[in-house]
């Protein structure tokens, strides 16, 4: 009898990093704890980070994953691409199918389909400033506001046969994490902000970046 109760115990409150699904099927993501850190990544010294994420009990929840010139550094399973690019995963492997929990896309088909990938177009010049697809970037999912950010950058010619004329030489980039109950989403919400790409007036087909006007999704 005593055997049965703690079984029944252990089904009614779950041990460890795990989201709880009741009947209505309304996920609650478990509370992940504050962080607030600044890592320099240097080219060809300091190029991976690997930042963990934990959930109130201390146990880790979340992994996530940064390459600075992230298109020399594809792995078997997620195909880095960006001059600089971060991957969120699940430790509890919970990830739904999806390569990283930063998409915002449900049916993801690429792992660049994520403004975790920072272009150097998007991060100089007046597209910097722009929100969510600058310099800084918001991700709102799983019970937590994420916040990344480049803080320094430095640039260097490239010397590689890649098309890109410049390379990152240095950056300082930030990570913050705080508690947010309102974060329901398994993936990350869709920004407030609509990237800036434009059909080109000369080349319809082709889009070009423009950051002079901010524009909101309606």
């Amino acid at each position: 009898m005593k055997k049965a109760m703690l079984i029944l115990i252990i089904a009614i409150f779950p041990v460890g990093c795990f989201s709880k699904t009741y009947a209505e099927k309304k996920e609650i993501w478990l509370q992940v704890l504050p962080l607030d850190q600044s890592i320099e990544f240097v080219d060809h010294v300091n190029e991976k980070a690997e930042i963990k994420i934990f959930c109130k009990n201390g146990a880790p929840l979340y992994l996530l994953e940064c390459y600075l010139n992230a298109y020399d550094h594809a792995t078997n399973d997620f195909d880095y691409s960006g001059d600089f690019e971060c991957r969120l995963t699940s430790l509890n492997g919970d990830n739904r199918g999806f390569s990283t929990l930063l998409t915002e896309e449900k049916n993801q088909s690429s792992d660049w389909e994520s403004r975790g990938r920072f272009l150097l177009e998007e991060i100089t010049g007046k597209c910097a400033e722009y929100p969510d697809y600058g310099k800084v970037r918001y991700f709102k999912l799983r019970n937590m506001n994420l916040t990344l950010s480049i803080k320094k950058l430095e640039l260097e010619p490239n010397k590689s046969n890649d098309s890109s004329v410049h390379r990152i030489k240095r950056l300082v980039f930030g990570i913050q994490v705080v508690p947010d109950t309102t974060a329901t989403s398994e993936i990350a919400e869709q920004s407030k902000f609509k990237e800036p790409l434009f059909p080109d007036p000369k080349n319809p087909s082709h889009l070009i970046r423009d950051c002079d006007k901010v524009s909101t999704v309606k």
